[in-house]
């Protein structure tokens, strides 16, 4: 119980960082922490900002009931690892050949680009892939230029297919090495500049957490 315990005060202290980063210049127009079971099992932080729910949440993003889920995706559209990975298996195979079939018609991704899809098996509609940049050290702002186009290209996807709700990952801070920081700071950038007018609800989902048969 006391390892528990401190496993989630470790996690409600990364979320809490995540959400500083995220809001911090933000006009709290309306504020609600929502929590289920004990220590901070589930987090989630939300305000209104021009009439868009955006929130902030530890969540599983394989069964998030949203119009669509962003994947990190890699320039080839293979899901191979990480999030990617886990939406495939539960999605089903179809993901993948769909993937597979947008490619080899119209070539591969850049970083940067992003594309919308069936969600197949996934309780949501539609799946965003996203292609995050690698992290750069030495380039830093190429890094976060491609970035935010990656969070802008997501959000103008949604808005295409009529999505008025969006969850999307910490883009690039698994094995591309984004610094998670810096990724919610340029999150944070873009949905401050601008937000599709038909979206209502942005989640900013920084774990995703899959059930053991998913794995």
């Amino acid at each position: 119980i006391v390892s528990e315990l401190y496993m989630n005060m470790q996690t409600a202290m990364y979320v809490s960082n995540f959400i500083l980063k995220l809001f911090f210049d933000y006009r709290l127009i309306a504020c609600v922490v929502l929590q289920s079971g004990y220590c901070f099992s589930l987090l989630t932080v939300a305000l209104f900002l021009n009439g868009v729910l955006v929130s902030v949440s530890k969540a599983d993003i394989c069964s998030f009931s949203v119009d669509a889920v962003v994947n990190a995706a890699n320039e080839e559209l293979q899901h191979i690892g990480g999030l990617a990975l886990a939406l495939l298996k539960a999605a089903g195979p179809q993901l993948q050949k769909i993937s597979n079939d947008y490619i080899s018609k119209n070539g591969k991704l850049r970083p940067g680009d992003a594309i919308v899809t069936d969600a197949c098996n996934l309780p949501c509609k539609y799946v965003v892939h996203a292609v995050g940049p690698r992290f750069s050290d030495s380039d830093k702002k190429t890094s976060v230029s491609r970035l935010k186009l990656a969070v802008k290209e997501s959000l103008k996807q949604a808005e295409m297919v009529n999505c008025s709700t969006i969850a999307l990952p910490a883009i690039s801070s698994g094995v591309f090495g984004f610094p998670v920081d810096l990724c919610a700071e340029t999150i944070r950038f873009h949905c401050q500049l601008r937000t599709p007018e038909k979206l209502r609800s942005v989640t900013a989902l920084c774990f995703y957490i899959c059930s053991i048969n998913k794995m």
